[in-house]
């Protein structure tokens, strides 16, 4: 008689290189799609001359400094959005959907709330600026970043095993 083989998708917590590798690729993708259309307005802006003499230019000009922090702003609320609307719509954003990465919550589906705060550490304002450090570091040993604990989200991948 035939062994029958059965295949099972079991959903294990992704690694945290594919999670890299994955945001590496939204982060290529945002900054050809949002960040390029502010590098012609940043680069007419920013002062010429080495180090100490683009930081004397603009600490006498607060308004500069300014519009700068309002550009940097405005592309990290484009992202955030970017990244809360996918996750909520597709559980992904389009590098997990490369890696096959998905966003799950404490129900099986991660509510817009859950994604807006797992999301909030592209938002350059303090204090969500601080998870660009604590976030990866803690995505090293815990294999979950602060913002997937206090979200209760994690980021999943199907296992197929064959029985």
């Amino acid at each position: 008689m035939a062994k029958q083989l059965v295949v099972k998708n079991k959903l294990v917590k992704a690694k945290a290189l594919k999670r890299l590798m994955a945001f590496l690729v939204d982060i290529i993708l945002l900054n050809f799609i949002v960040a390029a259309p502010f590098r012609g307005l940043l680069s007419g802006m920013m002062p010429e001359g080495d180090f100490s003499q683009v930081f004397n230019a603009l600490s006498s000009n607060p308004n500069l400094v300014y519009q700068f922090n309002l550009i940097y702003i405005i592309i990290g609320v484009l992202a955030f959005i970017y990244f809360t609307l996918s996750e909520y719509k597709f559980q992904q954003s389009l590098g997990k959907m490369l890696f096959g990465l998905y966003v799950v919550g404490t129900e099986k589906r991660p509510s817009l709330l859950q994604v807006a705060i797992r999301n909030l550490f592209l938002v350059p304002v303090f204090p969500f600026i601080l998870l660009v450090i604590i976030d990866p570091i803690l995505l090293l040993f815990t294999h979950r970043r602060l913002s997937d604990f206090i979200a209760k989200t994690d980021v999943v991948e199907y296992e197929k095993r064959i029985y």
